[in-house]
């Protein structure tokens, strides 16, 4: 189980850097070191999303940066 906070600068780290290749919740769970089931289980308890959502969200803040810039 959880020990600690969730490492939620890693993951979102780890999904900045890795903005086009698929990102799985496998990948996400391992930073974290839980299974995806109690990755989920914190995302929604700690964020009220899930790490899907997180990786889409990171993508679409930065295509709208990109688009910004020109």
């Amino acid at each position: 189980m959880l020990e600690g906070p969730l490492p939620y600068g890693a993951i979102v780290r780890h999904i900045r850097d890795n903005l086009a290749p698929r990102i799985t919740v496998d990948e996400l769970a391992a930073i974290a070191r839980l299974s995806v089931v109690q990755l989920s289980r914190a995302f929604r308890r700690d964020h009220e999303t899930t790490p899907y959502r997180l990786v889409l969200d990171v993508r679409l803040h930065h295509a709208a940066n990109m688009l910004r810039a020109g």
